[in-house]
């Protein structure tokens, strides 16, 4: 006998069941809708009575319709659907009627007034550059007045409209600069003096300082030496040391400086500063400067050495002039032509 085996009501060992089923149904109840099938005398099935096909037509009050697809809007083509295509939203019956086209705004914002404002100054020293690349000095000077004059009436338009936060920087910068240059080119000293100044002491341009270089320029040019050297030596603190080019232009440019007032010594000292780059920046004029300096100290052997550094500078169309010759003098057809020609 099983130690574990035990009934309900019973007395273990006898021969009454282990377990008393008596209160359990034989099957588990059926679900609501098998029962609606059972009462509507159909077989029961899984499937809806719409979807089977036994029992189909006496099922059609109590089996559930299909909606699954009605939540989304679909219909069918027969009902909603023109010509068999699916629309919706009526997409095709406004393509086929005619578009109207937008409509510009009648008035613009006082924003945008200024925004067109400063493209039409942007425009106008665009066009001044480009004169002035052409060789038309004068015209080029006018269009950069008038950009300068739009510039400080869009300045005070928005002086009035309290938009100061809005102040365009790079516009004024960019227009007084090509003013500058302008006046340069025209010859106005004086007025591309004033406005370079201004631009160079203004604090909100970092790079401005480097336009020291075309005030060292004009002073140049109105004999002012010490002045010019001034400036150049300031301008050269702000260039970088990675633009070798435009650094050994400012010291020629010092070392002719000197030059003009008979500094000798300091002249020497800046032009030999070229050389100690094997002498790629230096052109025929500063290479006979140098040996003019050279005379006027009376150092003979820098002369003799400056002056076969100053062999070795590749003039610009001396070659191609010393080419010609050889050949002339090679050919003797050619050198029958020049003895014709000299005797004529």
């Amino acid at each position: 006998m099983n130690d574990y085996s035990y009934c309900v009501d019973g007395i273990p060992g006898n021969n009454d069941s282990q377990y008393d089923f008596n209160h359990v149904q034989s099957q588990p109840p059926p679900s609501a809708y098998m029962q609606r099938t059972a009462a509507a005398g159909g077989r029961m099935s899984a499937m809806p009575g719409s979807r089977s096909g036994l029992g189909g037509a006496r099922n059609t009050e109590t089996a559930r319709p299909m909606t699954s697809n009605r939540a989304a809007g679909y219909t069918g083509a027969s009902k909603g659907a023109k010509n068999g295509v699916f629309d919706p939203l009526n997409q095709g019956d406004a393509a086929q009627s005619k578009t109207k086209p937008l409509e510009k705004k009648l008035e613009l914002s006082p924003e945008e007034k200024l925004r067109e404002f400063e493209k039409e100054i942007h425009r106008l020293v665009e066009e001044s550059a480009i004169t002035r690349e052409q060789g038309n000095l004068r015209e080029a000077l006018e269009k950069a007045k008038e950009a300068g004059k739009k510039e400080r009436q869009l300045c005070r338009l928005r002086e009035q409209q309290n938009l100061l936060d809005q102040l365009n920087v790079d516009l004024t910068y960019a227009v007084c600069l090509n003013l500058a240059i302008q006046h340069q080119a025209n010859g106005n000293d004086n007025e591309a003096l004033t406005i370079y100044t201004q631009i160079v002491k203004n604090k909100q341009y970092p790079f401005s300082g480097r336009f020291r270089v075309n005030i060292g320029n004009i002073y140049f040019k109105q004999e002012k030496w010490t002045g010019a050297i001034k400036m150049y030596r300031m301008a050269l603190d702000q260039i970088p040391n990675d633009v070798q080019a435009i650094r050994f232009k400012i010291m020629r440019n010092i070392g002719h400086a000197f030059f003009k007032m008979h500094q000798f010594p300091d002249a020497i000292d800046a032009y030999e500063n070229l050389l100690i780059h094997g002498a790629q920046h230096l052109d025929f004029m500063t290479g006979f400067n140098l040996v003019l300096c050279y005379y006027a100290l009376g150092d003979k052997d820098k002369m003799k050495s400056g002056f076969t550094k100053l062999l070795t500078i590749e003039q610009v169309g001396l070659e191609d002039f010393d080419e010609e010759e050889l050949d002339m003098l090679e050919s003797p057809t050619a050198g029958k032509k020049n003895d014709t020609a000299r005797l004529a």
